[in-house]
């Protein structure tokens, strides 16, 4: 019997402990921002020059197409009015209609492609070039991203990126209001209405998801244009 009573006073006791050192714990934790996600911000790239490009090559292919089918259609007429002659005209100029179509397909996709931001990014050196950087790919397949998200730093108001696209060096500068919340016995630092201080980027847009007075920064996207 008082072995009995001593094994469950020892299995109180240790419970309390436990119990004890669980309060302390959940109390350090109103300090504390380990584990939280940080702060980020999308960031998406257009080539600017090569969707102006593909762009001009799309539009005048497609002029193209609508004059190839002028000329098919005068064609058809000849032959429905008895004209065999054209038959040879006609199925020329229905061979060029299918390449014109081919390489219609083909700039529209590119110019898809563009838009979309799909284009691999050299190393991103947060804060510093001295700084450990980013390296963005698709961990399943290795490929590009369409829109890239950039940790900001809850240390200070400001974040800066220095970017490397195709040999050439970027420079985007932002800046945002900090504030603290608590989550689930978790202090939280949250980046809000962040701007676009200044950027080596021929142009940029920063757009909020939600049209409310305080825009998260994980609910903002950026556009940059090079």
């Amino acid at each position: 019997m008082k072995k009995a009573l001593s094994l469950l006073s020892s299995s109180f006791l240790l419970f309390s402990l436990l119990l004890a050192m669980g309060s302390c714990e959940e109390k350090e934790c109103l300090e504390c921002t380990d584990g939280q996600l940080a702060p980020y911000i999308r960031v998406k790239f257009i080539n600017q020059d090569s969707l102006t490009k593909v762009d001009a090559l799309y539009t005048t292919t497609n002029s193209s197409i609508t004059t190839t089918n002028n000329l098919r259609t005068a064609y058809n007429q000849e032959i429905a009015e008895g004209d065999d002659s054209f038959i040879a005209k006609r199925d020329s100029v229905e061979d060029v209609l299918v390449v014109l179509r081919s390489n219609l397909a083909y700039f529209d996709e590119i110019r898809k492609r563009i838009r979309r931001g799909a284009i691999k990014l050299g190393p991103v050196y947060p804060g510093s070039k001295s700084n450990p950087p980013y390296q963005f790919t698709n961990e399943l397949t290795g490929d590009s991203l369409d829109v890239f998200p950039f940790t900001l730093d809850v240390t200070t108001d400001s974040s800066v990126f220095y970017i490397s696209i195709q040999d050439t060096s970027y420079m985007l500068q932002l800046s945002y209001q900090r504030k603290e919340i608590v989550d689930i016995n978790k202090l939280l630092i949250k980046a809000i209405n962040p701007v676009i201080d200044t950027t080596t980027f021929e142009s940029s847009t920063l757009d909020c998801k939600f049209n409310r007075p305080e825009c998260l920064s994980n609910e903002t996207d950026i556009v940059v244009y090079f």
